[in-house]
């Protein structure tokens, strides 16, 4: 069975689809606690790497790299509230959303404390291509 988890940025200019196969109280919500993800609101973070991630926005989502310099941040380019990240391999993207953002977020249970920069960037690479969402970015006009 697939749960169809929907959300949107604060002013609705971004809408989030989150295709997973487990509803919201069965997740693995997770909290990074890097400075970064901290000055941007400590964002909840799920994936489902047999789901799907959709982001659907009236213009271009904003892009900002960090860390290890793999991975994007995604930002509604209006209200500024961050709606994952995501990280191209290949021709494919993967991805995170920010839970937070869904519709139905006191469903999710307690979120775990994650710490990737413990890890090296091959390390966070091999994790991320294990555990994130196939994603497709769309800009409507």
């Amino acid at each position: 069975m697939t749960y169809h988890h929907k959300g949107r940025c604060r002013c609705a200019q971004v809408s989030l689809e989150f295709h997973s196969s487990k509803d919201l109280p069965e997740q693995s919500p997770r909290q990074c606690d890097c400075d970064y993800c901290a000055s941007h609101g400590k964002p909840i973070l799920l994936s489902d790497p047999a789901g799907q991630l959709v982001v659907t926005s009236s213009q271009a989502v904003t892009k900002e790299t960090q860390g290890s310099g793999q991975a994007q941040m995604l930002f509604c380019p209006n209200c500024g509230n961050m709606l994952g990240a995501s990280l191209e391999n290949d021709s494919q993207i993967i991805g995170v959303v920010n839970g937070a953002l869904l519709n139905e977020v006191n469903r999710l249970p307690s979120s775990q404390i994650v710490s990737p920069k413990k890890l090296s960037a091959d390390e966070k690479r091999i994790r991320w291509l294990s555990v994130w969402t196939p994603t497709k970015i769309i800009v409507k006009s």
